[in-house]
């Protein structure tokens, strides 16, 4: 006898008992044609397929509502269509139809929460952009309130308040920047007037009384101003007119005492503003000049620095004079040379006095002699030639040791070096080292000729 499964209980039981021991569910004869797995599968794609619409339907409120009346549409249509029933009785059992009502009921509920939370939400959005309208509103009365205000302060030159007024609600109004800029510059204007003003009605009482000084004192702040700079140099010519009377007698004094370089010196910036002192310039001048040329018939070509001395002094009585600054670069250039000379001499260890080199036989001999010029005894002095061809090329090199070992204080030895000699030699050089040692500074007198 084969057992069945109870379409309501799902216990087993024959399959010929009319009813359900357990239950009393009705036991229906299953037809040929159909068979039990297909219905059971079927009936689990149907329950799958109404919970995906119940998933489906919390996306959105609306859609929640329109596929839950779809849903419920389908089961009274299910539940009524007797085919379907006879193919699947036990699918829409009152059960069933039960628990997907009370999902169906509990998605409207929790569509109709969700629907009025998102109309809540807009109103609460549409309110939050009428309070931003009304708040800006008001923030560009204020603005322009301030603006007003300041303007009303500013077109009675109070720039000042104008700024404090504008600058109290910069943090909150950072677009007031530009104004604030203006009307410091429009201040910044207001203030230089005033000092102007003020310093052109200082300067007028100090011209009223003579007081020179005082007026190139106070108008140095605001010379560039041009009212102010034509005042600052009249003051400046009066106060040299006024020095260049004052000076005329003393000059007179030093001129009769024969103290020229005072005199000179005296009047040298009022040569071209004073005729009197102009002369006195002038005379002056021309008995210097004549004093230096008699020192210069008396002092040798030779004596370099003696020679440059004077002529200095020409071109400094003198500066127009071309003669005398030519002579003077000359001595000046010479008296460089001499010194640039005397300077390597102090420097230098030896003095090469004099060397040359040259072909004999297989070979090239280098000599010549070398000076101690330092206070010590040197000992083990080696003399090293170089040997390279006509385009700097080095060729080889050989050394020997100087004759005298060790070389005095002051004393003068004899070196000669050896080497193969190659064609290709064109030019030498030469220097003096320690034995495994320094390289001497060495002073040629060839070098500044």
């Amino acid at each position: 006898m084969p057992l069945i499964k109870c379409s309501e209980c799902k216990k087993k039981i024959s399959d010929k008992a009319p009813n359900c021991p357990h239950c009393g569910c009705p036991i229906e004869a299953p037809k040929d044609n159909v068979k039990p797995k297909k219905k059971g599968r079927l009936v689990k794609v149907i329950l799958w397929v109404i919970g995906f619409v119940l998933y489906l339907s919390l996306l959105t409120p609306v859609t929640g509502i329109v596929l839950t009346i779809l849903l419920i549409g389908l089961i009274g249509y299910l539940h009524t269509n007797k085919k379907f029933q006879s193919y699947a009785p036990n699918l829409l059992s009152s059960k069933r139809v039960l628990f997907v009502g009370i999902l169906g009921f509990l998605a409207i509920v929790h569509f109709y929460s969700s629907f009025s939370h998102e109309r809540q939400i807009l109103a609460n959005q549409k309110a939050n952009n009428e309070q931003v309208a009304i708040l800006t509103e008001e923030y560009t009365l204020k603005k322009n309130e301030i603006l007003n205000e300041a303007q009303t302060l500013a077109s009675n030159k109070n720039y000042s308040d104008a700024i404090k007024k504008l600058e109290r609600y910069l943090t909150v109004a950072p677009e007031l920047t530009a104004q604030i800029a203006t009307y410091k510059e429009d201040l910044d204007k207001q203030d230089y007037q005033r000092r102007l003003t003020e310093l052109l009605a200082k300067v007028a009482e100090l011209e009223v009384v003579g007081n020179y000084s005082e007026i190139v004192k106070v108008a140095s702040e605001l010379k560039d101003d041009p009212q102010i700079k034509v005042l600052y140099e009249k003051a400046e010519t009066q106060i040299l007119e006024e020095k260049a009377k004052n000076l005329v007698a003393e000059v007179t004094a030093n001129f009769d005492a024969k103290n020229y370089d005072e005199v000179i010196s005296a009047t040298r910036i009022y040569k071209s503003s004073n005729p009197v002192l102009g002369e006195f310039f002038a005379k002056a001048v021309k008995i210097k000049t004549n004093e230096i040329l008699e020192k210069l018939r008396k002092v040798p070509s030779s004596d370099l620095k003696g020679n440059l001395d004077l002529y200095r002094e020409l071109v400094d009585f003198n500066p127009d004079n071309k003669s005398y600054q030519a002579t003077r670069d000359k001595f000046s250039e010479a008296y460089a040379k001499v010194e640039l000379k005397r300077k390597a001499k102090e420097e230098a260890q030896l003095e090469l006095v004099k060397w040359s080199w040259g072909q004999s036989y297989s070979n090239v001999i280098a000599e010549g002699q070398v000076k101690n010029l330092t206070g010590l005894s040197l000992n083990n002095i080696q003399a090293v030639v170089s040997f390279y061809d006509k385009n700097g090329g080095f060729i080889t090199a050989d050394s020997a040791l100087i004759e005298y070992r060790p070389l005095l204080s002051g004393q003068t030895s004899p070196f000669k070096v050896f080497a193969t000699w190659n064609p290709a030699m064109n030019n030498a050089t030469i220097e003096f080292k320690e034995l495994m040692g320094t390289t001497f500074i060495v002073y040629n007198e060839k070098r500044f000729k």
